[in-house]
């Protein structure tokens, strides 16, 4: 276990996906793994209650829900240097947690906050398909002593303290990503309308902007096998303000 690091896993019915991204994270951080329960009302809880510590907090009413979950993103991120935020339909290859093992061991490697990438999978005309490319989710590894949540939920940013520290951002891609299935189905039970609406308003964007490659299972699975996995990098920029565009490199 490394100390002063934790990996908070916000969960809110994510029982069809939970299983595997705790799984992927208990891999290499066997005791740096925490659950943040957020109202499940599906089977997400009963998934993953045996595997790591579950903090059970109260729901709020819909008109102060925003503001909660952003302080409340703030007080966990307090409790130790080194947090890194996964949401409960984001799965982890093994290559990048090593690296995010790395960069802890060794304080950042003289950078407190480290962007990560989405690399997203959807179901289209009964198929399953992966982005070729990534896209921005911004840094959601960071040191807790130079970063902060601000903005409420679920517009949230994490944003520097002290501004001398804005020039330690790593902004350019640094091979950190993830599989995000903010696309797939997710729990049994109905989505409330606010996600329902954010992930048809990501569909549209999506499904438009990105090239899609078709597999035939899961890629955490041992039997994933593609060849557009080791292909040069392309992050599609979706930064604010910024017009989308792709680059490439490493």
């Amino acid at each position: 276990m490394i100390s002063d690091f934790k990996i908070y896993v916000p969960v809110l019915n994510e029982e069809l996906l939970i299983t595997h991204t705790v799984d992927s994270l208990l891999s290499v951080f066997p005791g740096n793994v925490e659950v943040i329960n957020l109202g499940c009302t599906d089977s997400t809880i009963a998934r993953i209650v045996n595997k790591v510590k579950v903090h059970n907090e109260p729901v709020p009413d819909d008109n102060t829900k925003g503001r909660y979950y952003t302080q409340l993103k703030n007080e966990y991120s307090a409790r130790q240097s080194w947090v890194l935020w996964v949401d409960g339909d984001e799965i982890y290859p093994t290559c990048t947690l090593h690296k995010i093992r790395d960069i802890v061991e060794h304080d950042g490697n003289g950078i407190v906050s480290h962007r990560l990438y989405w690399r997203i999978l959807r179901e289209f005309d009964g198929k399953m398909h992966f982005s070729k490319e990534f896209l921005s989710a911004g840094p959601k590894l960071f040191n807790s002593k130079y970063q902060t949540f601000v903005r409420d939920w679920p517009r949230e940013v994490s944003n520097y303290i002290d501004d001398k520290y804005k020039a330690a951002d790593k902004c350019h891609f640094n091979e950190l990503w993830f599989w995000h299935g903010v696309l797939l189905k997710r729990s049994h039970q109905v989505e409330p309308t606010y996600r329902r609406k954010k992930r048809q308003l990501k569909e549209v964007i999506y499904n438009d902007a990105l090239e899609w490659v078709p597999f035939e299972c899961l890629p955490w699975e041992n039997n994933f096998k593609s060849e557009h996995i080791e292909d040069d990098w392309r992050v599609f920029d979706t930064g604010p303000g910024a017009k989308p565009k792709l680059w490439t490199g490493k």
